[in-house]
């Protein structure tokens, strides 16, 4: 361990005898955290002396009990025989009785048959003649969770230690670290929540609400096409699910909203493609980029000498503003892989955060392990879903839909074609749905009335119209997709 400093809030505190194991991080409390330990339960047993209805003397509850209770649970206190004692605090919170002292709690730990282990009555009192001020109960739960947290960090360092020591499980260390992580946010998460206040004492961000009214949030998704966008009502935080059958596109979509929040937003793109390589991909955004044939990279149609200029013109401005595009190929990736990827994009990107993260698609990642493929499935929405609260990003989800709209008439596709798809239904803000209506038009030789069109069906919106359908221009050709009106690409 490194050496403390001359603080004396930093000295160490004697190490606990055999009766008190020390933390498996061989993290030990600073005197001044042992104090604080000891202060805030001190507190606790120190009820303030009122009157009831009558007029009679009673002793009523520390106050500060149920703030402190909203921010320290019992296992965040250091010494076993601490957290006994705070578990029986709020036991006897929780069934109600008043004036809780020392002879409450002792009687308490002894029913439990554990007085004796934690010194028995004699420490609880020594526990409240340390404090001075029952009131300081929240500020010393305060240095309590600090403390908490330290040693949770530690904790997870040590088990990020383990994982890359072990050779007994090859192959594993990425998902042994990333469910090193899970159990740190876990534990982490919620510490020193804002204080619950009602909507009357909220003024403030009511008046910030109607001052803002009708301006669309700068954090809402948007692809770039008017009319999708017009519709589309997603922030920050979501998940949206791509899906189509094999071949509509659903993969040239993702893309599009991608290098749209590159080169119209500003905004950083993640794209994991486990089905194209990175020069494919590349291919795909210059034509795209450029306005040409996406199959003229490979001549199967000739570029024009004007073509070319156009794509020379698209890579000369990829390498200008394609630092924000982020494309990463490899195959069959895993919920760890995309989560360390995320952070280390959002940390050397330059702009502290990411925009959008595609992963496409769920079919062909390394799903966890779970009994059924369903399981596996709820398990990658949900973990994505996270991620996209804790990255500050939206996620596109892309997923491949069963024959399912090819049994019906029309060929119309429905959420419920997506394989295991019943938690991805729940967890999605957003399900995108293409449709190829050209492939089911007139099939007895005529013209065929919607040729050159895909419909883009929103199949669910958390908060906005569900089943809106919103008719594309087909320039798959191109590699994207255009306004069927002419409004936007």
């Amino acid at each position: 361990m490194t050496s403390m400093t001359d603080d004396p809030a930093a000295v160490p505190w004697e190490p606990p005898g055999d009766d008190e194991p020390g933390d498996p991080t061989g993290w030990f409390p600073t005197r001044t955290e042992a104090d604080a330990e000891m202060s805030v339960l001190g507190a606790l047993m120190m009820p303030i002396q009122a009157t009831d209805v009558d007029g009679r003397p009673a002793a009523m509850n520390n106050p500060a009990l149920a703030e402190v209770r909203r921010l320290l649970q019992p296992k965040h206190l250091f010494l076993p025989k601490h957290q006994a004692i705070m578990q029986a605090i709020c036991d006897l919170d929780d069934r109600s009785v008043s004036g809780i002292d020392v002879i409450k709690v002792a009687d308490e730990l002894e029913r439990r048959g554990e007085l004796a282990k934690v010194g028995a009555a004699p420490y609880l009192l020594t526990l409240t003649e340390r404090v001075s001020v029952a009131a300081n109960a929240t500020y010393y739960a305060d240095l309590v969770i600090e403390a908490y947290r330290r040693r949770a960090a530690l904790e997870f360092a040590r088990a990020v230690g383990q994982a890359a020591a072990s050779r007994l499980d090859i192959g594993s260390l990425d998902s042994r670290i990333d469910q090193a992580h899970q159990t740190y946010l876990q534990e982490t998460l919620g510490l020193g929540t804002q204080e619950l206040v009602s909507a009357a004492d909220s003024s403030w961000l009511i008046t910030d609400i109607l001052d803002h009214w009708g301006e669309p949030d700068p954090g809402s998704m948007t692809t770039g096409l008017a009319d999708v966008d017009d519709v589309l009502d997603v922030a920050t935080g979501g998940l949206v699910v791509v899906a189509a059958r094999s071949g509509v596109g659903k993969s040239t979509w993702a893309a599009q909203i991608a290098r749209h929040y590159v080169f119209d937003r500003g905004e950083c793109s993640l794209f994991f493609s486990m089905e194209m390589t990175r020069r494919e991909l590349y291919i795909r955004d210059l034509a795209a980029l450029a306005g040409v044939r996406h199959d003229s990279a490979t001549g199967k149609t000739p570029a024009t000498d004007y073509e070319r200029e156009k794509l020379r013109k698209a890579a000369a401005r990829y390498e200008t503003e394609g630092a924000l595009m982020y494309y990463d190929d490899t195959k069959a990736v895993n919920l760890a892989h995309i989560r360390s990827r995320c952070s280390q994009v959002r940390r050397e990107s330059g702009v502290g955060q990411l925009g959008v993260v595609v992963v496409d698609y769920i079919g062909l990642m390394q799903l966890p392990r779970a009994d059924r493929e369903d399981q596996a499935f709820g398990e990658v929405s949900r973990s994505l879903k996270v991620m996209a609260g804790e990255f500050g990003c939206i996620v596109i989800l892309v997923a491949q839909l069963n024959r399912g709209p090819e049994e019906r008439s029309g060929g119309v596709p429905k959420a419920s074609d997506i394989r295991s798809s019943d938690k991805l239904q729940q967890d999605a803000d957003v399900i995108m749905l293409l449709h190829d209506v050209a492939q089911y038009g007139d099939r007895t030789g005529g013209d065929n009335p919607r040729a050159g069109e895909v419909d883009l069906i929103l199949d669910k919106q958390r908060k906005g119209r569900s089943h809106a359908v919103i008719t594309l221009a087909d320039r798959r050709h191109f590699a994207q997709f255009g306004s069927f009106y002419g409004d936007g690409q």
